[in-house]
């Protein structure tokens, strides 16, 4: 229970939350110069090495997740955004679409990727190329990531010419 004091003026609580895991978003930008270019994005996922972790106990800020592989707990995982998912979404020219976050076991050295479907189109035409990205990094418990794709000149000439 609670006095009236209380209700008519509430004091400022300090609260602070550490997740164990670590929470990723996905930023498509769209760098292309043509204005007659098309970007969009289906299935962003990530290709993430842990699909089971092992964290130290006890937890303390320098506790840190292992790979666990067994039997069942082998190979990789994919994690779909699912609301990107089946249908082409189109990347604004010189603008940015992001997805929702989602949480993966932090471990250190992963070799973790990006997978989606690009699209592009000029005109009438256009080509659909499956690309991963690899991804050099070290994510900790309770971050929070933005990667940012960035859709180039470069790379839609590398796929016009596959």
């Amino acid at each position: 229970t609670v006095d009236d004091d209380f209700i008519q003026s509430p004091q400022p609580v300090s609260f602070s939350f550490k997740h164990l895991l670590a929470r990723v978003m996905l930023t498509f930008k769209n760098s292309v110069t043509s204005s007659d270019i098309k970007v969009s994005i289906k299935n962003p996922s990530i290709i993430i090495c842990s699909r089971a972790g092992v964290i130290e106990t006890p937890i303390t800020n320098e506790s840190k997740w292992s790979l666990y592989e067994d039997d069942f707990f082998t190979g990789t995982a994919t994690i779909s955004y699912s609301s990107y998912s089946g249908y082409y979404n189109e990347v604004p020219a010189n603008g940015q679409l992001s997805t929702d976050y989602k949480f993966v076991i932090p471990i250190e050295g992963s070799t973790d990727e990006i997978g989606f479907l690009l699209q592009i189109t000029k005109g009438e035409s256009s080509i659909e190329s499956e690309e991963v990205i690899s991804l050099n990094w070290n994510p900790e418990m309770g971050g929070s990531y933005n990667i940012v794709v960035d859709i180039t000149d470069e790379m839609i000439a590398s796929i016009s010419k596959e």
